[in-house]
């Protein structure tokens, strides 16, 4: 895992089962489509959790490398070209390396549970499980 930086950094996720969920409790609710609703799991993961979830259920081992910000656009800009020139998705561009600068990429998902009762079921495990066997699947990635 590249880590741009050394501070850990941490970000809320939620599946995209339980965000159709969510959709559907805000639709049905009295006052849910006038309303603006933050719909993720409530604890935010950081990127060494969500990395090494990945890791373990891919049987790999992970290794964290720190990079420095003008390296890390440098090798987004190198990933874009490849990426071009083989006519597949890159998982790093210099879009992803901006918003990996911020510390903290989360939201407070109070209100979806106070007003809506929704609060997201599936576990980030799970969750990571389910959509690597989805890129998998689709060719996207291989293990």
């Amino acid at each position: 895992m590249l880590r741009i930086g050394r501070q850990e950094r941490f970000f809320s996720l939620i599946h995209v089962q339980d965000l159709v969920e969510g959709l559907l409790a805000a639709a049905h609710a009295e006052h849910g489509q006038a309303r603006a609703y933050f719909m993720a799991h409530p604890q935010p993961a950081s990127w060494t959790e969500f990395a090494s979830t990945a890791a373990e259920i891919m049987g790999r081992r992970l290794v964290t490398v720190p990079v420095p910000l003008q390296a890390a656009y440098g090798l987004a800009f190198l990933a874009e070209i490849g990426s071009w020139l083989r006519g597949k998705p890159c998982i790093i561009s210099r879009e992803k390396v901006r918003e990996a600068q911020c510390r903290f990429w989360t939201c407070d998902t109070s209100r979806a549970r106070l007003e809506l009762g929704f609060s997201p079921q599936k576990s980030l495990r799970d969750g990571i499980a389910e959509t690597l066997n989805w890129y998998k699947m689709v060719g996207w990635l291989k293990w």
